[in-house]
């Protein structure tokens, strides 16, 4: 699992505090909205991506996601969907 750096998503949210912030009050893993906020070049494509993202721009934000997750976590979720990981989503 690789650790979050908070400083590639300035643009959008100031510390980790901000991020978690924002993912609880979406229902939403914390890797998802880190993800999403490396795809989006502002908080206004953060919102739309989280809320009807591309498909392009979903799947980055799974793949991204996926590289942040602790081995032993199955899913994820982005507001009321849940993403299943599987066993071999270990990757760095």
């Amino acid at each position: 699992m690789k650790r979050f750096d908070v400083n590639d998503i300035t643009h959008i949210v100031k510390d980790f505090d901000e991020l978690k912030q924002w993912a609880d009050s979406r229902e939403t893993s914390v890797e998802i909205a880190y993800a999403i906020m490396k795809v989006a070049p502002s908080k206004q494509d953060a919102k739309r991506i989280w809320e009807n993202g591309s498909d392009i721009e979903c799947e980055s934000v799974v793949e991204i996601a996926r590289k942040y997750v602790a081995e032993d976590e199955e899913e994820l979720y982005w507001g009321e969907e849940t993403i299943e990981l599987g066993r071999s989503h270990y990757k760095n």
